[in-house]
């Protein structure tokens, strides 16, 4: 039987209780507010992320497509992740059929099926309350919900990594080589997943199985590096296959620089370059100031932002950096970033320390440390001795190896995260299962100290987190009002009637004691479920991969006099019914085209690939910079009759009339891809050689009002006068354009 988190008087582990219908009851009703939480008003989402919709939808055109995780169904550039969360949301699509549902449901079902799974490894280690405790902060994340409402892939990866903690706690427990692997094989499913984000929690496992696990300090070493050989055949298999496989027999890798997934995963934008906020060679830009059309999210966010990841930033004018927060010791304390998935974190820290002193007193290790090979006093003989107490204190203490792991995770997942110069608001669902699985053994540890008579540690844990939450309720005074109340009026009666409880509690039933434990911890939990609703509440749907009352009460930001609830609606990209005209417009006159269209970046054609499947592409790839094609090879193409149609942004930051690939002005000038200029070069061609076609033959009536009040239709301009539709089809079979674009380069660069 595992130990347990409450001792007998003998200092042995109490035998957990045996499965009976209250626990099933409370699983069960935390289960039911989960899935509420992640599929109430779902179908307002649509497709969620058009980049990863779009790519679904390539997928299911044939079984290159699906492989390569190509993003159109011209099998012309990846996605800039790597396959298993796709292939999943591949398969629902094929077995449901392609729609937003299907996307969205795999994530959801992740996320609730995390719940539980979270649930089993606390329970595992210590009791009933203290699984049910973590299982429900878990439910209830704000960001967690949010994250597991949207097609990125970040809820897989989230889940992916459970169940290597699982088989890590089974591992360390038995020590069977069976499990270990098992582990291994998980982690590299979570490379799999999201490339080196996957891999953040290996400290955390190598650090674990080496201090708490049974057998010698050899044995234990030799098992690891068995693991480790494994862990780097499964990551490596899928990038090594695309790599090994020929170009031309593949899509480029997207936002790669020189077309190799082992580059983008590595030393790329999905690797350590994420610890730089300019790529190598690339002009320092400003981070004011947006441009249009570009590929992702709302039109007038999406360019401020070259990550790769469609994520989706809300309101803010640049990219989301804990509220504005460069890398330091303090960025995620910031209370933008705080009220996605740290609410509970003073409660969890405190205990931690709870937890940790319950218990019999550790002997000490340095005992049998020779006086000839260790300081006979101070700070060295401490350090030497560490090792050695800590694999005391651990083996075979599953309670304590809990804890290591768990603190472990949260530590070096915050670590990394203060430190990364590109980080977006969802990448903290990665801190919410070390959150929530150490906020329920907290409190479990905290109680069990106040039935004996400790009662400070439990009062101030209350009190410390009321008042860290209400200094992120702060941050939106809209919601003050009818939040503030219970989480201070709750939080100071529940420690206050604990406090002046004079009663023994007893083992169970109702007591004074306990009602007023449940005061405060409603209290408590009032502020981020609040937030947890604000993704189904929203009218927008899926605005935003956070959550944040915005969303719903569409209060206008002090950054951009924006709501974020306008974020990601329709992505940018118009109405419906302008996609729809469009859509026919291109199907019409596409001609003998190989292309449906093309454009510089892939949001701009995504909607495109998502309503027909028709092989519209992006020749720069997510952001419009890769280097797939350069000018020549572009010219080439629609001399060829491949491309007739192509979709060019309006730079906003040129004013009225202006024209440009937006993604080539990027507020980042260190974005993915490294083809900016040859980006800009191909921009200025389809300019100068194409005809504009007059958006009323292709656009709602609505967006040609807007088009009107930004330039007139005459301009060309729609879709908010965000893109520009031109027809190349006039130079087919005039050959003496073929090399005009050459000698206009070579030209400018002498």
């Amino acid at each position: 039987m595992p130990a347990r988190l409450n001792l007998d008087k003998s200092g042995q582990p109490e035998a957990a209780p045996p499965w009976g219908p209250a626990e099933a009851l409370g699983l069960a009703l935390v289960l039911v507010l989960a899935v509420a939480l992640r599929i109430w008003h779902l179908d307002r989402n649509g497709f969620g992320n058009a980049y990863y919709a779009a790519a679904v939808r390539s997928m299911l055109r044939n079984p290159h497509n699906f492989f390569f995780v190509s993003f159109d169904p011209a099998g012309w550039v990846t996605v800039d992740k790597p396959p298993l969360a796709l292939w999943i949301q591949a398969a629902s699509a094929k077995l449901f059929g392609y729609g937003g549902m299907s996307l969205l449901l795999p994530q959801a079902a992740e996320g609730v099926a995390g719940v539980a799974l979270l649930y089993a490894l606390v329970r595992r280690a210590f009791d009933r309350p203290a699984a049910l405790g973590a299982a429900l902060v878990l439910a209830a994340m704000p960001l967690s919900v949010a994250v597991d409402r949207y097609n990125n892939v970040d809820a897989c990866l989230v889940f992916v990594l459970l169940l290597a903690a699982w088989a890590i706690a089974r591992a360390v427990e038995s020590g069977r080589r069976s499990w270990l692997l098992a582990a291994a094989v998980l982690g590299g499913l979570a490379f799999n997943t999201k490339m080196l984000m996957g891999f953040i929690f290996l400290p955390a496992f190598y650090a674990t199985y080496l201090f708490a696990a049974p057998g010698s300090l050899r044995h234990r070493i030799r098992e690891m590096a068995l693991a480790s050989a494994l862990l780097a055949a499964v990551s490596l298999s899928w990038i090594l296959a695309v790599d090994w496989t020929p170009a031309a027999r593949r899509p480029f890798v997207g936002s790669s620089t020189d077309n190799s997934m082992v580059e983008l995963s590595f030393m790329g934008w999905n690797g350590l370059q994420r610890f730089s906020r300019h790529r190598p060679g690339a002009a320092p830009a400003s981070l004011s100031g947006t441009a249009g059309a570009g590929p992702e999210s709302a039109a007038a966010e999406s360019d401020a932002k070259t990550d790769p990841e469609p994520a989706q930033r809300g309101h803010r004018g640049g990219p989301r950096w804990g509220g504005g927060s460069p890398p330091g010791p303090f960025r995620l304390a910031s209370p933008e970033w705080a009220a996605q998935v740290l609410w509970f974190i003073p409660l969890a820290l405190l205990g931690l320390l709870a937890a940790l002193r319950r218990g019999p007193r550790l002997r000490s290790a340095a005992t049998g440390v020779h006086k000839a090979h260790a300081p006979s006093r101070g700070l060295f003989r401490a350090i030497a001795a560490a090792p050695g107490l800590l694999r005391q204190g651990l083996l075979s203490r599953p309670d304590r190896q809990a804890l290591f792991f768990w603190s472990a995770w949260l530590a070096i997942h915050a670590l990394i995260f203060s430190t990364f110069s590109v980080v977006h608001t969802y990448y903290l669902v990665l801190l919410a299962p070390a959150v929530a699985a150490l906020s329920g053994i907290g409190l479990r540890a905290l109680w069990l100290e106040y039935r004996e008579g400790r009662k400070d540690l439990l009062l101030v844990a209350i009190l410390a987190t009321a008042l860290w939450q209400e200094r992120i309720l702060a941050q939106n005074p809209d919601w003050n009002g009818a939040l503030l109340p219970i989480l201070a009026g709750g939080a100071t009666l529940g420690a206050l009637g604990l406090a002046l409880a004079r009663e023994k509690d007893p083992a169970s039933g109702p007591s004074w004691p306990r009602v007023n434990l449940a005061v405060g911890a409603v209290a408590l939990l009032v502020c981020p479920l609040g937030w947890a609703l604000t993704p189904a509440l929203s009218p927008s749907g899926g605005a935003s991969v956070e959550a944040d009352p915005t969303l719903v009460t569409g209060a206008v930001s002090p950054d951009l006099g924006a709501p974020r609830s306008q974020g990601m609606g329709r992505q940018g990209r118009g109405s419906a019914d302008s996609d729809k005209l469009l859509l026919d417009f291109l199907v019409r006159h596409r001609g003998a085209a190989e292309y449906l269209v093309a454009a510089q970046n892939s949001q701009t054609v995504a909607p495109l690939i998502i309503a027909s499947g028709e092989p519209a592409i992006s020749i720069g790839g997510f952001m419009g910079r890769d280097p797939i094609v350069n000018a020549d090879q572009f010219t080439a193409m629609v001399l060829a009759g491949k491309v007739r149609y192509f979709l060019l942004g309006r730079d906003r930051g040129r004013g009225q009339g202006g024209w440009s690939d937006a993604s080539a002005r990027n507020p980042w000038a260190g974005g993915p891809g490294g083809g900016g200029a040859e980006a800009r070069q191909i921009s200025q061609w389809v300019r100068s050689h194409g005809r504009a076609v007059d958006p009323r033959l292709w656009q709602a009536p609505a967006a040609l009002q807007a088009a009107e009040a930004s330039g007139g239709p005459s301009s060309g301009w729609s879709r908010d006068s965000d893109l520009r539709l031109y027809d190349l089809g006039v130079l087919w079979g005039n050959e003496g354009q073929q090399g005009a674009l050459g000698k206009q380069r070579h030209g400018r660069r002498a």
